[in-house]
């Protein structure tokens, strides 16, 4: 970001000071780079071990709910992703589960 200059107005009309600033926010606009989207929370992808956090829960439960079908297992090469949505989803359930 650049430093601000120093602006002295001094016996400009008002239409000549609002086509000064359209021209300055215009420029401004013209350079302006918006920032790359971020997922929200609830699209993040999860790794297994952060699901396993996540629930407080071992690796192989983790598995055997994804068997269960509890949880939906994404494979990408030999590593297992999760997404987040879907594991609070799965907490809800298993906590649905534990209460019956």
């Amino acid at each position: 970001m650049t430093t601000p200059k120093m602006l002295q107005v001094q016996q400009i009309d008002f239409v000549t000071l609002l086509n000064e600033i359209d021209g300055i926010i215009e420029t401004r606009l013209k350079s302006f780079t918006p920032p790359p989207p971020t997922p929200n929370d609830e699209e993040k992808i999860m790794t297994q071990d952060e699901v396993c956090d996540f629930l407080g829960i071992t690796k192989p439960t983790c598995v055997e709910h994804g068997k269960k079908g509890l949880l939906i297992p994404y494979r990408l090469g030999r590593g297992v992703r999760y997404k987040r949505s879907e594991v609070l989803l799965a907490l809800k359930a298993i906590h649905a589960k534990k209460k019956s």
